[in-house]
């Protein structure tokens, strides 16, 4: 949207075009959703801006939280 595309930007600019973990400037940037209440009219501090590795290990390791033990039998 076009209000998504406004945010977008002011956030990569406000983290100063950096991941915000760890500190690389790529080529793309992927700004995330710390929380996802208000989406749609997201605020800015419920979003960071994070390089495509960090923002996939970040969505693998909550996946990995969520992930059920199983015991085998």
């Amino acid at each position: 949207t076009k209000y998504w595309r406004k945010i977008r930007a002011l956030i990569i600019n406000r983290d100063r075009y950096r991941c915000a973990w760890c500190g690389k400037s790529p080529n793309h940037f992927e700004v995330h959703h710390e929380f996802y209440r208000g989406r749609g009219m997201e605020k800015p501090k419920d979003l960071i801006t994070l390089c495509p590795d960090c923002h996939s290990n970040h969505h693998d390791a909550e996946h990995e939280k969520r992930k059920p033990m199983w015991r085998e039998a």
